[in-house]
């Protein structure tokens, strides 16, 4: 079994390779192997006792036929080359092998008006259709594809049948892409003058604001809204590895969340992030405090 993962300890990642140690090793005695070029990959060897290979995968890191599953999770849309990356993972699977990999949504980012849906850590962009299309031309063939929250899961085997197989064209689906593109800035507009009103109207009630969640979406939505220490007064996040760390023109440090049962008067947590928005909430539900308000960005600016 053949690991390939972008490592962020703290959410959902390792939780992953924690199953995949119990289910594969300690339960099946099969064998897990990483491939992880950035510094959190150290940790996971560290942490879990990972076999680990620290660097980026491509051809010629493994030999070929010696893997039965690889495990792409949100890796595909940093891929400058998605099709000889998927060549690559043919070639080290054996025969009736398997992928599994998940990949942002992007039709359902551009519905909802998701800050930093584009952003250049994102070099390729898949819907369904076009995500169906890439892999069956590569010679697989689709075992299951759904919908995993805000994301694509797709799970395909590996054909005998290398010969291309024809392309799916969907002139609706097309359209409505077109139709997403085209009102996706006025959806980012919309949100930054909701929300600019909002944390002023707060702010002069009184309130401190939190922003739970130090990722790309806060930096995003920094930049977006001219956010400083005059609007925002912590920002926080359950991630340990970010801790004392800074958001890019933000001159305090990020936090914990314990931080939430220690203020004294009344405030309000912007949960910001649209992949965790669902966890930073299910944290929130464990906070002691009547002094708690949240916001949620997505689908809509709504207080709960």
């Amino acid at each position: 079994m053949y690991q390939i993962t972008r490592t962020k300890f703290g959410r959902s990642e390792n939780r992953l390779l924690r199953r995949l140690l119990l289910v594969a090793f300690e339960e099946n005695g099969h064998h897990v192997t990483g491939c992880d070029p950035s510094p959190a990959g150290k940790i996971a060897k560290r942490r879990y006792g990972i076999p680990l290979v620290p660097e980026f995968f491509g051809d010629g890191l493994f030999s070929e036929a010696s893997f039965d599953v690889v495990i792409g999770r949100q890796v595909l849309e940093h891929i400058k080359d998605p099709v000889s990356f998927l060549r690559s993972i043919r070639r080290i699977l054996r025969r009736d092998g398997l992928v599994a990999l998940e990949v942002p949504d992007v039709q359902l980012w551009m519905r909802y008006g998701v800050i930093g849906t584009f952003f250049p850590e994102h070099l390729s962009y898949f819907s369904r259709l076009s995500l169906k299309n890439l892999v069956t031309s590569i010679g697989f063939d689709i075992v299951s594809m759904r919908q995993r929250h805000t994301d694509i899961f797709l799970v395909a085997r590996k054909s005998e049948n290398i010969e291309k197989q024809t392309i799916l064209f969907d002139p609706e689906e097309l359209q409505r892409i077109s139709t997403l593109l085209t009102g996706y800035p006025g959806k980012i507009q919309r949100m930054k003058t909701e929300l600019s009103a909002l944390i002023h109207q707060e702010k002069n009630n009184g309130k401190s604001i939190v922003v739970y969640g130090a990722g790309v979406h806060t930096t995003g939505l920094f930049s977006l809204l001219q956010l400083g220490e005059k609007e925002i007064d912590h920002v926080i996040d359950d991630n340990k590895a970010v801790w004392g760390k800074y958001i890019p023109g933000f001159n305090k440090a990020i936090g914990s969340p314990a931080l939430l049962e220690e203020l004294d008067h009344k405030y309000l947590v912007i949960v910001s992030g649209f992949s965790y928005q669902e966890e930073i909430l299910h944290q929130l539900e464990k906070v002691r405090s009547n002094q708690l308000e949240v916001v949620i960005l997505y689908p809509k600016i709504h207080l709960i």
